[in-house]
């Protein structure tokens, strides 16, 4: 029995074209009807937001800190009991409040997470919609981060 080849039938003149791969390498511009797509201008913006998230992935250390990136992503995963109260806690959420990315709960105060006490943190602080939008960016990244580390 013959191994199939990959191949493209030619619609004109109803032969094969093999070598599906080697095409598709080469392959510049895809058009059909009344659609046209020149495969470099994709390229490049895959290009250009490869590059634009590795920058993110190199300044967000710099604009958030691990604790506080573990805060908005444990408000986004709903993993915010048997948090305990103390002053760089407050501090760090203090933060991410005036950075807009969480926001206080009616009539809780980050005061109010006294040193010393246990208590769910989504009780007093929800994401905002540009802490959701950075905790899922957050996790997109961390996620990639963990798949580069697989390939090495």
């Amino acid at each position: 029995m013959a191994a199939h080849c990959p191949s493209i039938q030619c619609l004109s003149c109803d032969c094969r074209i093999p070598d599906l791969p080697d095409l598709l390498e080469r392959l510049t511009i895809v058009q059909a009807l009344n659609f046209r797509l020149e495969l470099s201008q994709v390229r490049d913006n895959l290009a250009r937001q490869n590059d634009d998230l590795r920058t993110i992935r190199m300044v967000l250390p710099f604009l958030l800190p691990s604790a506080e990136r573990k805060h908005l992503l444990n408000l986004k995963k709903h993993q915010t009991a048997g948090y305990f109260g103390r002053g760089v806690l407050r501090t760090e959420l203090r933060r991410l409040r005036s950075s807009e990315l969480i926001r206080m709960r009616p009539d809780h105060h980050i005061g109010q997470m006294t040193s010393g006490s246990s208590f769910d943190l989504a009780d007093f602080v929800e994401l905002s919609p540009l802490g959701k939008f950075w905790a899922e960016r957050i996790e997109e990244i961390e996620r990639g981060e963990g798949d580069a580390a697989d390939d090495d």
